[in-house]
């Protein structure tokens, strides 16, 4: 007699356990979060991942097949009633009938394609435990995508079960007294700081022109002589933009705890003007303000807060109608070029940090009178007008891009090629100037140098992360059947799905493609000392496309050589810039463990490639020596000893002619026929090979 179902009050162990403790084996409460994560600190963590069960679905078989396994299996129940001499025969019907259902099945699951499942937006916490949006075109995202991909095909690893996963990564910034401020720059410093601004933010800001500086700086001392209650009106905002500059300066620089502490300090006072007036007359000054401030947010690691002070800035621009360049020939030339410049750079920088985590923009786009980059002269603009109406435009394709992915995950083929064609044409109107690189010795000669390669950068990192977020939707659906078990051969299908299969494989190569060339300029210009330690922008470019690089590698595509010394350049660019930013030093320990969980999933595939093969031959015969090889006079062993023991002989007299280590052997021709010991042919290998050491910094020749 069966037992009582037990009630659920009564129940000693849970129905379900959420991810972690299913990991660590631990006994679970059901709860959200459980017991045990919030014993350990990591509630947020906690996770049930829902695993229905159904019936598996068996394959479709016309009708006649029907029937025909209805009369079989009528007659297999017939043979069992027959007499004993057919008794062996109907007996193994039935087994043979199992095991051609237990085939059928198997190979169901293995040939049947699963429903595409892309990107999906997250949920992450912050650093007060409100959860933020995160959209399905972000990094991050993605990134959530390949931790569940990679469980489920390779396992637990330090890249599935991170902990601070689900944490959006905030820094405190220092606390400074703002009312204790004290400039105490010298001018020179301030010069050399709001350089450093001007090179991390070119190709995305242009908000001052060179006059502009002068006339900031020669307020500042002012100030700094007679006191900051002299400085009165929009004067006072002016200073926030200037100290806000000098902040994002330092901030890059850091060449020391003192100068990243200066930037707290610089940024606290900045923010303290900027909010002076608490937001009551938009002004033009405050736009740039909040704006400098966002792009130093970013930095400091504290998105959130940067996507809020550029929300500042850009309703600001519209209460302003910067969008409306149809009123500015009522201005000035000056307040013409300020409006334009200023409602440019509040759009670019939006835009583009919108794609990265996927949110929606919240500027608005210039109505009339728009200027395009390939109509500016850089003779007469300058680089820097020139770069940012280049990003200007292209962001304006993210946008776009953004949009319909959140609408529509599934981009079909259509869709991206449209895209990617509004891309092209935007580079082939990209002005020489843009596209071309100078002699790496001009940075000492010209102090532009770093600017101007920057803002190419940037303007280059706009264009191929719009490449990469119109075409990584093909790069899952190419990537995700070459992970799971190769098809059965002779499988056929109709034209349209090879043709269809096609244009998804062409469309997963191109995504492939921009991220190596993104990650060879990034690497290639941190080896030649262009960038600064902290690139606000760059280092979530970077980590992009690692992540799709890494993703490449896991699904063992060779079709980009490249692929390979591509992903380990993204990783040691984000190591580098992980000395000064938090940022790219969690994105660097991401990738890491990306690159530890592929070996490991490789490793696990070669293995059971190995189990699987049919040995068609066998080693039958080992010569294994009864006393081992070390005892046998003839053995290798043993002519390696007798070389060790004429190395240990004392030292002879004449030194000049007695090898005292393994290059003096080499060069004695009496001893070149010996085999060279254990363990001495990598330091004879680093020996050689360090004559031949490439020097990668050296000047690029002219064409």
């Amino acid at each position: 007699m069966p037992r009582p179902k037990v009630r659920p009050e009564d129940r000693r162990r849970s129905v379900r356990a959420c991810d972690t403790c299913k990991h660590l084996k631990k006994r679970c409460d059901s709860l959200l979060p459980c017991t045990p994560c919030t014993k350990k600190g990591i509630s947020e963590s906690c996770e049930y991942s829902e695993k229905t069960r159904r019936r598996l679905e068996r394959p479709y078989s016309p009708p006649q097949q029907r029937s025909v396994h209805k009369r079989e299996s009528r007659a297999g129940s017939a043979s069992s009633h027959a007499p004993s001499s057919s008794a062996p025969q109907a007996n193994h019907e039935p087994t043979v009938f199992e095991d051609t259902r237990d085939n059928t099945r198997a190979n169901t699951r293995e040939n049947t394609p699963a429903p595409f499942v892309g990107q999906k937006p997250v949920m992450l916490f912050s650093s007060t435990g409100e959860k933020v949006f995160v959209g399905n075109t972000a990094a991050l995202s993605f990134h959530q995508f390949l931790r569940k991909i990679l469980k489920r095909f390779a396992g637990p690893s330090s890249f599935t079960e991170g902990q601070q996963s689900r944490r959006m990564l905030e820094i405190d910034i220092p606390d400074s007294e703002a009312s204790a401020f004290h400039d105490d720059l010298t001018e020179e410093d301030k010069r050399a700081l709001i350089q450093c601004f001007l090179d991390a933010s070119c190709g995305l800001l242009d908000l001052f022109t060179q006059p502009d500086i002068e006339r900031l700086i020669s307020l500042a001392r002012h100030a700094q002589e007679n006191g900051l209650d002299q400085i009165r009106g929009t004067h006072r905002e002016d200073l926030a933009s200037f100290y806000a500059m000098i902040a994002i300066g330092a901030q890059c620089r850091g060449r020391d705890l003192q100068e990243r502490l200066n930037a707290a300090r610089y940024f606290s006072k900045a923010r303290q003007l900027s909010f002076e007036s608490m937001l009551q007359d938009p002004t033009t000054n405050m736009a740039r303000a909040f704006l400098l401030m966002a792009f130093f947010m970013f930095g400091a690691c504290r998105r959130n807060t940067a996507f809020m002070f550029i929300g500042v800035a850009s309703k600001a621009a519209v209460v302003l109608g910067l969008h409306v360049s149809g009123q500015y020939k009522y201005l000035s030339p000056e307040e013409r070029d300020m409006r334009l410049r200023t409602g440019k750079s509040i759009r670019a920088l939006d835009l583009v940090c919108s794609s990265i985590l996927g949110r929606p923009g919240s500027t608005l786009s210039l109505r009339a009178d728009d200027v395009y980059a390939s109509d500016l002269s850089p003779e007469s603009t300058g680089h820097r007008a020139v770069a940012l109406s280049a990003t200007y435009e292209a962001s304006t394709v993210l946008e776009s891009i953004v949009h319909k992915a959140a609408q529509d995950s599934n981009m079909d083929a259509g869709t991206a090629e449209n895209f990617l064609q509004m891309l092209k044409e935007w580079s082939g109107a990209l002005p020489p100037i843009l596209r071309q690189r100078r002699r790496s010795d001009s940075m000492q000669l010209d102090p532009s140098y770093r600017e101007s390669s920057i803002g190419n950068i940037h303007v280059a990192c706009t264009y191929y992360f719009g490449v990469i977020l119109t075409t990584r939707h093909f790069l899952i659906q190419h990537t995700m059947p070459l992970l799971r078990k190769p098809p059965m051969q002779g499988a056929t299908g109709d034209k349209s799905s090879f043709r269809d299969h096609g244009k998804v494989a062409e469309m997963a190569h191109v995504c492939i493609d921009a991220a190596v060339y993104m990650a060879q300029m990034c690497a290639e210009a941190a080896d030649g000392g262009v960038l600064l330690g902290n690139m606000c922008i760059l280092k979530a470019w970077i980590f992009a496309a690692g992540l799709v690089l890494g993703f490449c590698l896991l699904s063992g595509d060779q079709t980009n050589t490249h692929a390979g010394e591509a992903f380990d350049g993204s990783r040691r660019v984000l190591a580098w810039l992980g000395q000064l930013s938090p940022q790219a030093q969690q994105y660097h320990e991401i990738l890491t463990s990306f690159s530890d969980a592929i070996t490991t999933y490789k490793a696990k595939l070669a293995r059971e490639k190995e189990r699987s093969k049919v040995p068609l031959v066998e080693k039958i015969l080992s010569l294994e020596p009864v006393g081992g090889p070390q005892d046998q006079p003839g053995s290798m062993t043993s002519m390696l000893d007798g070389v060790d023991a004429t190395l240990s002989l004392p030292e002879a007299p004449d030194s000049e002619t007695t090898p005292t280590s393994w290059s003096d052997i080499l060069g004695t021709q009496s001893l070149l026929d010996f085999p060279v010991p254990p363990g001495e042919d990598e330091v004879m290998l680093n020996l050689f090979w360090d004559g031949y050491a490439m020097n990668f910094g050296a000047p690029v020749p002219h064409q």
